[in-house]
C-alpha cells in the first residue's frame, strides 16, 4: 500500500535497534545459495532489496525458510540453466551482484527492472560480456552470458558492485583468474565482500592493481551473524545530535562497513557521542564546521548534509557526482528538501556545501523522490521544524528499512500516516 506521512515538530529521545546491514545480508545469501548444504544466517529483518536477491537466486534452484529472526539457506544443487525471469525491481545491489552468477550458470536470465534502475549505469559488464546483456523495450534486462577465467578488467568508478559481483563467481572456475580495477570507488564494499567469501571458504588475494583469484574452489555452508547498518544508524545518530539522547544498537566497533566513517567525522565536529558495547549513543550539541568525503561511503551523504544544517559553520561532503545515478538524483533530492526547511547549501562541482539553517515557518510538502535514503533524511529533519511537514510517497523506505517510522515514533515523533493507491512501478 502506497501513503504518504505528515511528520509534526516532536521531542526525541530513547533506543532503536537498526536493522542488520543490508550490504552484508546480500552477500551472505548469495554465498551461503552457492554452498552445498544449509546455513542459518541471523538476524535476518527483509526489506524490498533483500526480497529481490532471495527471488533472483530461487531461480538458481536455492531454498529459504524463515524462522523467528533467522533465514535457513539450503544451497544450489544442480541449476535450472532453463530461461529464467528474476523480478529485482528496483535493487541495484542484486542485479550487479548475481549478473556474473547468471553467467557462470550459463542460465540466461530476463531481470525485470524498475525505470529508475533500467537507467543506471552496466558499462563495466557490457565491456565483460559484450553482446551478452540487451534491453527490451520495457526497459527489462536480458543476459544471456558465460564466465571464462583469466584476466578481466573492472572500470571502479560506477559501483564497486560491480567487482563484488565478479568476486563470487570467479572463484567457481576451474582456473586463475585476475580481477584488475581501474578508478577504484568505495573500497570497504569490497574488502565486505571479501569477508563474506572468507567466510564461507573462498580464498581471495589482494595484489596490486586488483585481485588473484584462485579457481576450483568451493563454497562451504556454515552460518553467519549480520551486524547492524551503520548507513541507518547514521540518521539517527545525527538526530540524537539535535534532540536529547538516541541510541543505537546493535553496531559493531570492528565492522568493515565504510559507513561506520560517520563516527569519527562526528566527533571530530564537536558531536557527543559514545560507542560502547556495541551501542552508539549520540546527545544534544553543537556542531562545528566539517569537510569529508563521501567516496568511500555514499549513502552516508543525507546523513552528513543533515548534520551539516545543524552547523553555524560552513560544512563540505565532497565527492557528490556519483550521487547523480542513485534511487533519484541525490545530490539534487537533498539539496532540494533541506532547502524547505530553510538550510544554505548548494552544490559548487563535485561538492555539496551547507552554510547553516534559519528555519521556516511554514507547513511543508515535500517530495519523497521515490528514494528511501531522501525520504529517512526528510522525515528526521521534520521532526525539528517549527511546523508539519507533509512527505509524499513516503512508502519506498521499504526498500531498505520497512519499519523506520515504527521506529521514528516509538522514540516520539509524532506521524500521521494517509494511505492510498500505489501508484509505483
Amino acid at each position: 500500500m502506497a501513503y504518504d506521512v505528515t511528520i509534526y515538530p516532536s521531542d526525541l529521545q530513547g533506543e532503536v535497534s537498526i536493522p542488520p546491514s543490508k550490504s552484508m545480508l546480500h552477500r551472505a545469501l548469495i554465498g551461503a545459495a552457492l554452498a552445498k548444504g544449509e546455513s542459518k544466517i541471523t538476524p535476518f529483518r527483509t526489506n524490498r532489496d533483500i526480497g529481490a536477491t532471495i527471488r533472483a537466486l530461487k531461480t538458481l534452484g536455492a531454498s529459504f525458510r524463515k524462522s523467528g529472526k533467522a533465514i535457513y539457506v539450503t544451497g544450489i544443487e544442480k541449476p535450472d540453466t532453463s530461461m529464467s525471469t528474476a523480478d529485482v525491481t528496483d535493487s541495484a545491489s542484486t542485479l550487479r551482484l548475481l549478473i556474473p552468477v547468471m553467467a557462470l550458470f550459463e542460465q540466461p536470465t530476463k531481470f525485470l527492472l524498475s525505470e529508475g534502475l533500467s537507467k543506471r549505469p552496466m558499462e563495466p559488464y557490457n565491456a565483460i560480456f559484450p553482446d551478452a546483456l540487451s534491453k527490451d523495450e520495457a526497459g527489462n534486462l536480458h543476459v544471456k552470458a558465460s564466465l571464462d577465467s583469466g584476466h578481466h578488467t573492472i572500470d571502479g568508478q560506477y559501483s564497486s558492485q560491480f567487482v563484488s559481483g565478479m568476486l563470487f563467481a570467479l572463484p567457481l572456475l576451474k582456473e586463475d583468474s585476475f580481477l584488475e580495477i581501474t578508478n577504484p570507488s568505495s573500497l570497504p564494499y569490497i574488502n565486505m565482500t571479501i569477508e563474506v567469501l572468507n567466510h564461507y571458504g573462498i580464498t581471495i588475494e589482494k595484489a596490486d592493481k586488483g585481485y588473484k583469484i584462485p579457481g576450483n574452489q568451493k563454497f562451504k555452508s556454515k552460518d553467519i551473524k549480520i551486524e547492524g547498518d551503520f548507513s541507518q544508524a547514521s540518521l539517527f545518530m545525527v538526530a540524537g545530535l539535535k534532540h536529547r539522547r538516541i541510541t543505537v544498537t546493535p553496531l559493531d566497533e570492528k565492522s568493515l562497513q565504510g559507513d561506520k566513517t560517520m563516527i569519527p567525522v562526528i566527533k571530530n565536529s564537536g558531536g557527543n557521542l559514545e560507542f560502547k558495547d556495541g551501542r552508539v549513543t549520540t546527545s544534544q550539541s553543537t556542531i562545528n564546521g566539517f569537510e569529508t568525503t563521501i567516496k568511500d561511503s555514499p549513502d552516508l551523504a543525507p546523513a552528513l548534509a543533515l548534520m551539516g544544517s545543524l552547523s553555524k559553520e560552513r560544512c563540505v561532503i565532497n565527492d557528490v557526482k556519483r550521487l547523480e545515478y542513485k534511487e533519484s538524483d541525490r545530490a539534487y533530492s537533498i539539496m532540494e528538501n533541506l532547502k524547505a526547511f530553510g538550510t544554505k547549501i548548494y552544490r559548487e562541482d563535485d561538492s555539496i556545501i551547507t552554510e547553516g539553517t534559519l528555519k521556516t515557518s511554514d507547513d511543508l510538502v515535500l517530495d519523497g523522490h521515490k528514494d528511501h535514503r531522501i525520504i529517512m533524511m526528510s522525515a528526521i529533519a521534520a521532526t525539528w521544524a517549527k511546523r508539519p511537514t507533509k512527505i509524499l510517497d513516503a512508502h519506498y523506505v521499504k526498500k531498505s528499512y520497512p519499519d523506520f517510522f515504527e521506529d521514528l515514533e516509538n522514540l516520539g515523533a509524532k506521524i500521521k500516516r494517509e494511505e492510498r493507491d500505489s501508484d509505483e512501478t
